[in-house]
């Protein structure tokens, strides 16, 4: 058990080393294709769309987006 707290430790380090003093930090994210399908609601059809492992959010009336979330850790004394 401690050995994987110590692996994950150099990891987090690891990634942090090569960021001090960097002046941009650029993350990439990729998703699997979305699924796009019809839905008839009232009569009217929308279009609905899907991630896996991502659900919908939205408020009733507004669309309704996939939604994700991610935590990125900022260095300290660091501007966002």
């Amino acid at each position: 058990m401690l050995n994987r707290h110590l692996i994950g430790l150099a990891v987090v380090v690891g990634c942090l080393v090569p960021l001090a003093g960097a002046a941009d930090l650029v993350l990439d994210y990729t998703f699997a294709p979305p699924t796009v399908s019809q839905v008839n609601i009232a009569g009217v059809v929308y279009d609905r769309i899907s991630l896996p492992d991502a659900p919908n959010g939205g408020q009733p009336g507004q669309p309704a987006l996939p939604v994700g979330s991610a935590r990125i850790l900022i260095p300290y004394g660091e501007e966002v």
